[in-house]
């Protein structure tokens, strides 16, 4: 569990079996955890394209399942959820409430990585880094998440738009 794109896959996991088992569900809970889980697979294919792949590629059985949970999956996951929703679900609390699960991240990467003395990523490392800095890449990830959410909203406003 220390590493994000873990993460993402177990939220896109559950709500995408959950919208498969049920695809009318439309609970509170459910309507955040979507947004989170497209929001987060987008967010762990864009910073390990971008960031973490071309400085760290993939060596052994890594070299199949690498481009599967940073590719394949946040491309097919966007690509559903632009294709058949839900709609409708995007509002400002509920991205807020998205937000939850990344910063819960943060917090216990941070905390395991005093306590064990290791982090998963370079860029958590407050030894090397000091916690302003690793404070300010974050900060600057989850910038960019609101930005790529901002984006989501306003593709799925034009996808609505258009069926409508």
């Amino acid at each position: 569990l220390s590493y994000f794109t873990i993460w993402s896959q177990i939220v896109v996991g559950i709500t995408m079996t959950l919208l498969w088992r049920n695809p009318t569900r439309s609970e509170p809970w459910l309507k955040w955890l979507r947004l989170d889980s497209v929001m987060m697979i987008a967010v762990t294919g864009i910073v390990y394209n971008i960031l973490l792949g071309p400085a760290y590629p993939p060596v052994g059985l890594n070299k199949i399942s690498s481009p599967i949970e940073h590719t394949i999956t946040p491309l097919i996951t966007v690509i559903v959820f632009f294709a058949f929703g839900p709609r409708g679900w995007f509002s400002w609390s509920n991205i807020g409430k998205a937000l939850l699960i990344p910063i819960g991240y943060v917090i216990y990467t941070l905390i395991r990585g005093v306590i064990i003395g290791m982090y998963p990523y370079g860029f958590f490392d407050v030894v090397v880094n000091g916690y302003a800095g690793v404070l300010s890449f974050v900060g600057a990830i989850l910038v960019a998440s609101l930005v790529v959410m901002m984006i989501f909203w306003a593709i799925e406003r034009a996808v609505s738009n258009r069926r409508s």
